[in-house]
């Protein structure tokens, strides 16, 4: 997925960086806690957006 990411749209801060090309990065450098940060907050979009359209689809249990 970054890999891909980082071939079609690139890597440019504040244009075309993605929060996974943002986490590879930030692991590149050094900054490790940043890039776990970024993971968790990543996980918690997705978790979100998933309970989101299952409770609008009336599926409450997954």
């Amino acid at each position: 997925e970054v890999g891909i990411s980082m071939m079609l749209g690139g890597n440019a801060k504040g244009f075309t960086r993605t929060m996974t090309t943002a986490m590879a990065l930030e692991y590149d450098k050094g900054e490790f806690v940043l890039g776990v940060a970024l993971g968790i907050v990543l996980l918690m979009i997705s978790f979100s957006v998933n309970i989101f359209f299952n409770r609008l689809q009336g599926r409450d249990r997954v």
